[in-house]
């Protein structure tokens, strides 16, 4: 089985593409492996996330859009009249129906759970209030659940989404994006995993606090006793 990767994104695939370079957390050894193809497929805007389904290939949650198509054919671009803003995961059930997700400013810092079937079916709760802004949750084959944080939360974070005109005022001024995300996430970069069980318990923690080797995760995924770990500020993926 090889992993298909995207800087962002990984998805597992019976016969696939080699990633370009594997890097191991827990050590100083690293691997440079040869790909058996180049790329895969031109889109024409970021691809976020990436899902492989047999039957058509790979679907790929897409935004800023540029005016340069590709070869990836565009699916969905409005739900109910509302065009989407920033698709941010998706996930194929085995029936072949497409479930993903836009980011949110109302809901930050949590997971919530629906439940699809019993006493509870239609009903949504929160499941657990997280340490910082999650990117993706998956789960393992124990039914536990591996949180990719992208940061901590920080005070200027805090403010910075509560206040929609405030931030709205900020960006008329002529300040670097740079600058900006830099204090978005609290000065500097960092790393971190959490591991909750079916229940919301805290099961573990894994942190890199000067984001030295693993920073801004954007998902994890655990496959053979190891853990995946991909994100937009690593040219690698890391193996823990």
């Amino acid at each position: 089985m090889c992993i298909y990767i995207h800087p962002e994104e990984l998805t597992a695939t019976v016969s696939g593409y080699e990633s370009r370079h594997v890097r191991n957390v827990a050590g100083s050894e690293s691997c440079a492996v040869t790909p058996t193809l180049g790329a895969c497929a031109s889109t024409a805007g970021w691809a976020i996330r990436l899902r492989h389904q047999p039957s058509s290939g790979f679907l790929t949650c897409e935004t800023l859009q540029g005016p340069e198509g590709g070869l990836a054919a565009q699916l969905v671009a409005e739900v109910e009249g509302r065009p989407l803003r920033f698709t941010n995961d998706l996930d194929i059930d085995e029936d072949g129906n497409v479930y993903f997700t836009e980011s949110s400013t109302y809901f930050q810092r949590r997971l919530s759970r629906y439940w699809l079937k019993g006493e509870k079916a239609g009903t949504s709760e929160t499941f657990v209030i997280l340490p910082g802004h999650p990117d993706n949750v998956r789960t393992n084959a124990k039914g536990e659940f591996w949180v990719a944080i992208h940061c901590r939360r920080t005070l200027f974070l805090h403010v910075f989404n509560l206040c929609p005109r405030l931030r709205k005022f900020i960006f008329k001024f002529p300040i670097k994006a740079q600058y900006i995300y830099t204090r978005y996430i609290g000065g500097k970069h960092h790393g971190m995993i959490v591991k909750y069980s079916e229940d919301g318990s805290l099961l573990r923690v894994l942190e890199d606090r000067e984001g030295k080797v693993v920073r801004a995760v954007s998902e994890v995924e655990e496959h053979d006793g190891k853990l995946w770990i991909g994100s937009v500020l690593m040219p690698f993926i890391a193996v823990y």
